[in-house]
């Protein structure tokens, strides 16, 4: 068994059907060192979680079609835990309470400093359990070779040299299903012969 020493920027996804503030916040949010995905709307997002693993959403509370509540709700049903900030320009208490009460871990009404959602990403990504806190599984046991195929549990990733596949979102399902199996996959891992391809 193997470990894979993955070190990337932290990558954050920016869904807001406003232009101005999606490309307001990839530059800001790139030139403070995250990598920045970028949706417009509930469709575009699910196209972002099927193909990559997140640290953090930027959910605007009011787009076209599903709105952030509804993305955020279903998203917290599918088991999905990536933080979300939402960010709104309805002053109402009861849209942020709501919010919280669905599963944002931050609010921050529009308009809003940049420096602000920068402050408040950070301490949300402060507070996600961390691979090197004392107690915390050490990397190998989140880590499995399967002849060519590594499976990455903690960035629910499979990959050789030719394929990288992620899940994230609705698809974690999978993943989180084989996180209570990794004893059970390393005990039959001897078992196996050594080339499996035909």
């Amino acid at each position: 068994m193997t470990t894979a020493s993955t070190a990337r920027a932290d990558r954050v996804v920016v869904v807001d059907d406003d232009a101005r503030i999606r490309d307001l916040l990839r530059r800001y949010l790139t030139q403070e060192g995250f990598e920045v995905l970028l949706a417009e709307d509930a469709k575009a997002l699910n196209r972002v979680l099927t193909r990559e693993t997140v640290d953090l959403i930027v959910l605007d509370l009011m787009l076209p079609g599903e709105d952030g509540l509804s993305i955020c709700r279903r998203l917290r049903a599918a088991n999905d835990v990536t933080p979300i900030i939402m960010l709104t320009a309805k002053v109402e208490d009861v849209d942020r309470i709501v919010g919280l009460e669905v599963g944002a871990d931050d609010y921050l009404p529009k308009p809003f400093n940049p420096r602000e959602l920068l402050a408040r990403i950070h301490a949300v990504l402060r507070r996600r359990p961390s691979l090197e806190a004392p107690g915390a599984p050490a990397k190998d046991a989140l880590t499995v070779t399967f002849g060519p195929f590594e499976f990455d549990l903690a960035l629910r990733r499979l990959s050789n040299n030719a394929l990288n596949r992620t899940s994230n979102g609705l698809f974690a399902g999978p993943f989180l299903f084989l996180a209570g199996r990794i004893p059970q996959l390393r005990s039959l891992a001897p078992r196996c012969p050594k080339n499996t391809s035909r």
